[in-house]
């Protein structure tokens, strides 16, 4: 018997939190929840992107999804979103997944400092945020999982690619 088979995976029947789910691996993510049976709160800076990952997952699958727009650079939003996730799902949330990202490119001396902190701010304070705004409900509920997504770019170097 190994070790996950008495365990319930979390992706099955989720009550879940996607960011970035407006495109690429966040809807791909949400997609694939959606079709293992969960509800999903498609996060997203923009918000007709969210909006089209609910209209795919309404119209391929039988889950229900609700869209919410959602700066994870920005504290205040990661909190409502938190609030707003278990209102629109009249659930608790059971997964999270810490998606959304951005990357820079051009020569690492022409890249503006403001670029660098809107980069710090969904990069590393995204998840903070994520984890930070989910894990004391986690606690609460006495049950909760949390995904954090990181890009391979991180493994390998490329000419003009800043982060």
């Amino acid at each position: 018997m190994g070790f996950f088979s008495k365990k319930v995976k979390p992706s099955q029947n989720a009550y879940a939190v996607v960011t970035g789910a407006g495109s690429g691996i966040g809807r791909s993510f949400a997609m694939e929840l959606s079709k293992r049976g969960g509800t999903v709160v498609c996060a997203d800076i923009n918000l007709d992107a969210a909006q089209e990952t609910v209209n795919l997952i309404e119209s391929q699958t039988s889950g229900k999804a609700f869209a919410v727009q959602c700066d994870v650079g920005v504290k205040e939003q990661v909190k409502a979103l938190a609030e707003q996730a278990e209102k629109l799902m009249n659930h608790p949330v059971s997964l999270v997944i810490n998606n959304a990202g951005v990357g820079l490119g051009g020569k690492f001396d022409e890249v503006s400092l403001e670029d660098w902190q809107w980069c710090m701010h969904v990069n590393l304070w995204g998840v903070i945020h994520g984890c930070h705004y989910f894990v004391p409900k986690f606690k609460q509920q006495g049950r909760g999982a949390i995904i954090n997504v990181a890009s391979a770019a991180g493994y390998t170097a490329a000419p003009e690619m800043t982060a």
